[in-house]
């Protein structure tokens, strides 16, 4: 069985290398499209895997015209945005999906906890989501809902986005 692993382990690593031989032979602007669109949609559609796409673009910064400023700039701004999307389909829509009783694991004690977070750490809890599993998405949806000031929201966004891509980056 453990001949079994390394194979699969050696296989993993090549299909990886193949993967990323590949996408160093695409156009720069092209790369960074893809990384923007990744770290905008994380938020609308969890769970995405926009994590391992900014790390593997990373891994490009040392052999291809990738930069890791532009990376860093390209994916905060882009998740940023995905989470101000998020932010107005709560403030619009927010209040009829969770009180329509339509969502049956979302508890009415759910709903009270997070008012109370709310309540307690406002635009904190904006800053500390990137860093909270299973968060992104909701935090904003519910900041939404809260009505929280948008400019505060997108800079806090963007700061928490900034902080964690600078992060992830760094380890690709």
């Amino acid at each position: 069985m453990e001949c079994g692993l390394i194979f699969n382990n050696e296989i993993r690593k090549l299909m990886l290398q193949e993967i990323l031989n590949y996408i160093s032979t695409l156009d720069t602007s092209y790369l960074y499209l893809i990384l923007f669109f990744f770290a905008f949609i994380e938020n609308v559609f969890p769970p995405s895997p926009s994590d391992v796409v900014v790390i593997i673009g990373a891994t490009l910064i040392a052999s291809t015209s990738v930069g890791f400023i532009p990376i860093l700039l390209i994916t905060s701004i882009g998740s940023a945005l995905g989470f101000i999307l998020m932010y107005y389909v709560g403030e619009l829509f927010g209040e009829k999906i969770i009180y329509s009783g339509k969502l049956k694991f979302i508890s009415k004690d759910a709903l009270d906890s997070t008012n109370k977070w709310f309540s307690k750490y406002g635009y904190y809890l904006i800053l500390a989501n990137r860093f909270l599993p299973g968060t992104r998405s909701v935090i904003s949806f519910f900041t939404g809902i809260h009505k929280l000031k948008i400019g505060k929201t997108f800079l806090f966004a963007l700061i928490s986005a900034f902080a964690w891509d600078l992060v992830i980056i760094f380890v690709g």
